[in-house]
């Protein structure tokens, strides 16, 4: 989930805290600010559901803006990589497709057709999905993206390849 998302608290889970807390012999605490207390250090409601914060307004900002963006972006997925160099699974990724896939691109580009068809472009991005797994702690994101990008896959090779088994 990016650094630009945020989980707020709904009136169903105010009211589930305010239950818990009052079972816990608590019913004084206020859930409110307990459940942003919570979220502010990082913790996540189970079953939580993402509201993503107001889109952040492009216009007025400057290429230097942009650049620190993406420069403070970056920071985050070396830490949440564990990689002091910062992302770098897309050399797995291509090296892991050279290998699977490499012999039909060859193929396709002998047949006169643009190297990658779009199940290969799926086909890459649940690689770099795997590649980017394979580094750092559990990460939830890189599973369920994983899962849907081989759905994708199934579905660009079956319209593509015409499967019918």
């Amino acid at each position: 989930m990016s650094g630009w998302s945020r989980r707020f608290p709904t009136d169903a889970k105010l009211d589930g805290m305010r239950r818990l807390l009052a079972d816990l012999g608590e019913p004084n605490v206020d859930a409110a600010a307990l459940i942003n207390a919570l979220q502010q250090a990082g913790w996540t409601p189970p079953g939580a559901v993402a509201a993503a914060e107001p889109p952040r307004q492009a216009r007025g900002m400057t290429a230097i803006d942009f650049l620190q963006c993406a420069a403070n972006e970056m920071h985050a997925r070396a830490a949440l990589r564990d990689s002091p160099q910062g992302e770098r699974s897309v050399a797995a990724a291509v090296q892991a497709f050279n290998v699977l896939f490499g012999h039909q691109v060859a193929a396709r580009i002998r047949e006169g057709k643009p190297p990658l068809s779009e199940t290969h472009g799926w086909e890459l991005q649940s690689l770099l999905k795997k590649s980017r797994s394979a580094n750092g702690a559990y990460h939830e994101d890189d599973y369920v993206d994983g899962v849907a990008y081989a759905s994708l896959t199934a579905e660009s090779a079956a319209r593509e390849l015409g499967g019918t088994e």
